[in-house]
């Protein structure tokens, strides 16, 4: 991740390198998803399993989601700040790079945190035990293939709205209300960002008092019907309903992303934990946050800025409805026991 995030702020521009300077930036970009992909289920796993008796494991693996809502108003401040403080001209030759230049340092205080963990005693049981598969992920597949397509399913319609969000709204909200200031998309992202790490404080409490499964299911349901107005409320061309509107979305999907952490992790034994739950995490990033910005552009460019309206709404629909049907098909973990 340091070495993606360091490459990206420092790759020469086109005009000195040509077209070499979009292939780094795909190679720097691919580097950041790997770190990501053996992030995500490894932390999971390692603070599910350090707190595997206690009857808030949601709660504790609830902080490990933090990481995505803070960051969300972490880049979008940042972004504000620079483009408020610089010129257009100065932004788009230097000023952008200065935030990966903060994250790769960044990257050091977590490498130092990763130097002085311990192994969790689950887990060092089992190696103990010498039970560890080879190569786990075969076992996984063949054994628990469908848990996996249900988990993926099961949280892409949050990843869905993160990407449309992050990736999709702030253009598409300039283009529809051209007359706003620039500041507005990041700034409505800042706040609604605030009210998503309230939502995952809640979500997470929440999965450990009713369960994990309805909590992400009256997220993922709560957000279907929220699908329309969040696009019409983009498309209003007012300041106040457009941070409404991010507002009202990031809480109520990140209500359902405080309790991910746990569900996932909980779907499977030690041996398979760390890699069941991160390549479950990942499985849905290529089919929701990859594809669905793209496809919400192409309706604009087919149907023009509101007359996309309907259509964005309804993929948007889509995925929350999937997830809700995956989350029922799956089983409830609140009360099982970590299994070695």
């Amino acid at each position: 991740m340091g070495l993606g995030t360091l490459g990206t702020g420092l790759v020469p521009p086109y005009d000195v390198i040509g077209i070499w300077s979009g292939v780094l930036l795909a190679i720097f970009r691919t580097l950041q998803g790997i770190g990501v992909g053996g992030e995500y289920g490894g932390a999971f796993t390692w603070v599910l399993e350090f707190s595997s008796r206690s009857k808030y494991r949601a709660f504790w693996t609830g902080w490990v989601q933090q990481g995505s809502p803070i960051a969300l108003v972490l880049v979008n401040l940042s972004f504000y700040l620079l483009t408020s403080s610089l010129t257009r001209l100065d932004f788009l030759s230097w000023g952008w790079r200065i935030p990966f230049y903060i994250g790769a340092a960044i990257i050091v205080l977590g490498i130092v945190v990763r130097y002085k963990l311990m192994e969790s005693p689950i887990f060092k049981e089992i190696l103990e035990r010498r039970a560890i598969e080879r190569i786990p992920i075969s076992g996984l597949l063949r054994n628990q293939w469908k848990t996996v397509i249900l988990l993926a399913i099961s949280w892409w319609y949050l990843i869905m709205f993160y990407y449309v969000i992050t990736a999709f709204s702030i253009n598409y909200i300039k283009l529809v209300n051209p007359s706003l200031p620039t500041y507005v998309g990041p700034l409505s992202i800042v706040i609604g960002g605030v009210l998503a790490i309230i939502g995952v404080f809640f979500g997470s409490i929440m999965g450990d008092k009713i369960g994990r499964r309805k909590t992400m299911f009256s997220s993922s349901i709560i957000s279907a019907v929220l699908c329309y107005p969040y696009i019409i409320l983009l498309s209003s061309g007012s300041t106040t309903l457009i941070i409404l509107a991010q507002s009202l979305i990031l809480f109520i999907t990140y209500i359902g992303y405080g309790s991910v952490g746990a569900f996932f992790s909980e779907q499977f034994p030690t041996k398979h934990r760390f890699t069941g739950t991160g390549f479950s995490y990942h499985l849905a990033a290529p089919f929701s946050g990859g594809l669905a910005p793209i496809i919400a552009s192409l309706f604009v460019y087919n149907y023009g800025s509101l007359g996309s309206t309907p259509y964005i709404a309804l993929l948007t629909i889509i995925y929350c409805i999937t997830s809700a049907i995956a989350i029922y098909l799956l089983k409830e973990t609140v009360k099982i026991e970590i299994s070695h």
